[in-house]
């Protein structure tokens, strides 16, 4: 062992020391290949602290990530090697266990993903309650390397999460999306598949990303506006020919109480 130590941190052997090094070989060979064949055993004996919790088959994958020649550190260097390799082990080993979870339960590689596939923000389906953890954990998921315990807050939130039974029922889904971005709107904008390739072609944020955009409001009161123009204005011109005048002040003094613009049309009007 001292001989290897000395040619590692040396770099080379020098011709004086080829033929101990040799003799050193043959004399030693049956424990240096014990040895040799046998490296995890010992690394598990020297480092069992940072080693805690993992199985045999991590320990192994995890001794793999170890760079090659760290025995020549002295033993402070060493260990904060191993103790920062195991975190950052741990780390990837939680964040493969995340993203599994998710994909189970999705059918999608992340909260991005999904929204992409859908045209609609997973977010719309979180309870009010619930949306600032869901966007901390759906971040998470969306990172390539988050931190341990980012990656166990996330775990505890999507362990539990309630939205899982909507993600299947179109239905839901389409009731949801018109709740929560098409909103008001809807009375104009009634087909659903039409709304959110529209929303597509226009604008260039992901669609994880239109929960709560206030671009979104903007083009869907442009779409709006263009049905109205299309043919909404007749529809409620017809509906207000078929009432009687003592329906259409009901309606317009229920109207004004609930939306300013057209109390302020009417009173300007005055």
């Amino acid at each position: 062992m001292e001989m290897l130590h000395n040619m590692k941190k040396a770099g080379t052997l020098l011709d004086s020391q080829k033929q101990k090094f040799l003799d050193l070989l043959i004399a030693n060979e049956a424990t240096f290949n014990q040895f040799y064949n046998n490296q995890v055993d010992l690394f598990k004996t020297v480092c069992t602290y940072y080693l805690e919790g993992l199985t045999e088959d991590e320990i192994r994958a995890f001794y793999q990530t170890i760079p090659a020649g760290t025995f020549i550190m002295d033993k402070a260097a060493y260990t904060n090697t191993v103790d920062a390799k195991a975190k950052e082990y741990r780390s990837s080993l939680g964040n493969e266990q995340l993203k599994k979870l998710w994909s189970e339960k999705t059918k999608s590689t992340s909260p991005r993903e999904w929204s992409r596939k859908h045209l609609m923000p997973i977010l719309c389906l979180v309870p009010d309650n619930e949306v600032q953890q869901a966007r901390a954990a759906f971040g998470t998921l969306n990172k390539n390397h988050p931190d341990g315990n980012a990656i166990e807050k996330a775990k505890e939130y999507l362990e539990k999460a309630s939205f899982y039974g909507l993600l299947e029922d179109q239905a839901a889904l389409d009731r949801i999306f018109t709740e929560t971005i098409i909103k008001g709107f809807a009375v104009m904008l009634t087909d659903v598949e039409e709304v959110k390739r529209y929303l597509d072609s226009r604008i260039s944020t992901d669609p994880y990303d239109w929960f709560g955009l206030p671009e979104v409001d903007k083009k869907l009161q442009q779409m709006a506006e263009a049905k109205y123009n299309q043919g909404g204005s007749s529809k409620a011109l017809e509906k207000i020919d078929n009432m009687d005048v003592e329906e259409v002040k009901r309606y317009l003094k229920e109207l004004i109480k609930d939306n300013m613009t057209v109390g302020m049309e009417i009173i300007k009007g005055n």
